[in-house]
């Protein structure tokens, strides 16, 4: 199997879009912006592939993370030496973000939903420096921060990531799969599926795939060999 991002997808279209209006954004209109869904809809990986090939400072919340242990983590990945005390360590990171000018991506975010002070420590970095702030969580992270009405109010762009279309399908394969599948395959698979297919999953399928091609001595998979493949009964 091919280790390739698929930039193709719908969800990593939307992702950078959004983005990029968010960084757009000249006027007095707030530059926030909430990321959710299910697991292994490929968030993380995006957050990744933007990370590394953007200009974006990324931090990964934790569980149990405090307002001290957050600001640490920011200025760290500003570049800079996390010094001295809570009011310090925010100064420090406002100035930063301020001075370097690229978005905040924050991820795994539901760890700091149960602390109003992170929360609003997030608000008080994007209002004093008009960073971006991107804020990545799991499928019920919209209602947790709901509630954080100063928060909320700020997000100009929220996107849901949504599972994969036939034709995200088709492009995850055609990038991904070292065997060749027709067109009918890929709707077998996405009809199957219910149209609820996880790049997660879809790595798994691959691997099975190509694994069973391989011991088949077959260059192209029908779907007649789809109900061959044990994984797939």
């Amino acid at each position: 199997m091919r280790k390739k991002f698929v930039e193709a997808v719908g969800n990593v279209k939307k992702f950078s879009a959004a983005l990029k209006r968010l960084e757009e954004i000249t006027d007095n209109v707030p530059r926030m912006m909430l990321v959710y869904s299910d697991p292994g809809l490929g968030k993380t990986s995006t957050i990744a592939w933007y990370v590394a090939n953007h200009r974006a400072a990324f931090v990964r919340a934790k569980s149990g993370m405090t307002q001290r242990w957050l600001l640490h983590e920011v200025v760290s990945e500003l570049g800079e030496h996390p010094t001295g005390s809570v009011m310090k360590l925010y100064h420090q990171a406002q100035e930063l973000l301020a001075s370097q000018r690229m978005p905040l991506i924050i991820d795994e975010v539901d760890h700091l939903c149960h602390s109003t002070t992170v929360i609003e420590t997030l608000r008080d970095l994007h209002d004093m420096t008009d960073a971006p702030v991107v804020l990545v969580g799991m499928g019920q992270v919209d209602k947790r921060l709901m509630p954080h009405r100063h928060l909320w109010s700020r997000l100009t762009e929220v996107l849901k990531f949504e599972p994969l279309s036939a034709d995200d399908l088709r492009e995850a394969f055609s990038a991904m799969n070292e065997v060749e599948v027709g067109d009918d395959v890929v709707a077998a698979i996405h009809a199957k599926l219910d149209g609820k297919v996880n790049f997660r999953e879809l790595v798994k399928l691959i691997r099975r795939m190509e694994y069973f091609a391989k011991i088949n001595s077959i260059k192209t998979l029908s779907t007649s060999d789809l109900a061959r493949i044990e994984a797939w009964r």
